[in-house]
């Protein structure tokens, strides 16, 4: 792997920890996932890795990961791949792709409520 002086990666020596596909979760495992800070738990206890190794992989703080596994702070988007390839699973991701399915999408909800409004008026 050639080095541009910018690779970090390469620095931390990940070449071949991001070169490793995240496995996806059982169905029944996801449906029974009640959160995303739960998802993110379960899935930091499936992997066996300290929070330490997860947050120096990712290039975050081990107090940001621990907010977002407590449910203490939001689970950005940008957060989700990422730490789905640190922990090897794709619990995570499954989990919010389902979530998705399953609520409303924003517009659909303004949308609903906008009829709610007319029809009361």
């Amino acid at each position: 792997m050639e080095s541009n002086g910018n690779n970090v990666q390469g620095a931390l020596g990940l070449e071949q920890f991001w070169a490793r596909k995240p496995k996806d979760a059982p169905t029944k495992l996801v449906r029974s996932i009640d959160s995303e800070s739960q998802a993110v738990a379960v899935a930091i206890a499936a992997s066996g890795f300290k929070l330490a190794y997860l947050a120096q992989v990712m290039g975050k703080s081990e107090g940001y990961i621990s907010r977002i596994r407590s449910g203490k702070r939001p689970v950005p988007d940008k957060f989700i791949r990422p730490f789905c390839r640190a922990v090897g699973n794709r619990l995570l991701e499954q989990y919010v792709d389902m979530r998705k399915a399953l609520d409303p999408q924003p517009r659909d909800e303004i949308a609903r409520l906008a009829g709610m409004l007319r029809e009361a008026a």
